[in-house]
């Protein structure tokens, strides 16, 4: 079917999963785009709503629509050459206990999030815990940065209670803490990584084997992805990586 209207309901709805996070969520759906992503993630979770420029080799979609630039750039709200884009179902959420477990303690960056998920994905970390407030990981840059992983990881969101509640032994990381070179990790635990500003919440820092990673002055400090993914790896080698 062919659309060239930007009233078109269909594309007020897309438009309106990529910008509002309550919508997403009370639709369960969410929105795809980059080419690649798109074919990489339509692998393994079906496409509902596929919009393409290109009237050839596009994934299979419950349905397609064939759309003018115009029509693509008000869906993606940017200038590019991509192609496509893609409406998806949000996964649902998980219900069993992770073994290694990553907590974000309510991050805000989508980038830093979807970095990290990808992070988790490569060195065998099965579970995201999201503690609130922390951005949604089916916001479009999220996915994005992600490569598409926030569709195989296990993912929970919780408030701080209910992850103490869980009794993970918990694993955080300071300056002043053990370096990571010298700990060995329990057999499952929670890494947790903070908000960019504020750093672990107290309460949970408390009940925290804390960690640090060793580094050259005047490095003081790292972007919680660049921490995060050194912590992951390190954590993940030493249980077999």
């Amino acid at each position: 079917m062919h659309l060239s209207s930007l009233k078109n309901p269909i594309v007020q709805k897309a438009h309106r999963l990529r910008v509002d996070k309550t919508f997403r969520n009370s639709e369960g759906l969410c929105l795809v785009f980059k080419d690649h992503l798109i074919e990489e993630i339509a692998q393994s979770h079906p496409i509902e709503v596929l919009f393409t420029l290109d009237p050839y080799q596009n994934p299979d979609a419950k349905e397609t629509f064939f759309v003018t630039k115009e029509i693509l750039e008000k869906i993606t709200g940017v200038y590019s050459n991509e192609k496509r884009a893609a409406i998806l179902k949000i996964p649902p959420l998980s219900t069993k206990k992770g073994a290694r477990i990553l907590v974000f303690d309510r991050l805000q960056d989508p980038g830093n999030v979807g970095t990290l998920m990808r992070s988790m994905e490569a060195f065998g970390f099965d579970q995201a815990f999201f503690i609130e407030p922390s951005v949604d990981p089916f916001n479009e840059k999220t996915i994005r940065s992600s490569m598409g992983a926030v569709f195989r990881l296990d993912i929970k969101f919780g408030t701080l209670d209910q992850l103490l509640e869980e009794k993970f032994p918990l694993i955080g990381a300071d300056m002043e803490g053990v370096s990571l070179e010298q700990f060995v990790p329990p057999k499952e635990f929670a890494l947790v990584l903070g908000h960019e500003g504020q750093g672990i919440h107290p309460q949970i820092k408390n009940k925290s084997t804390i960690v640090k990673i060793p580094m050259l002055y005047p490095t003081e400090s790292l972007n919680v992805a660049q921490a995060g993914a050194i912590l992951l790896y390190f954590l993940g080698k030493s249980r077999g990586l």
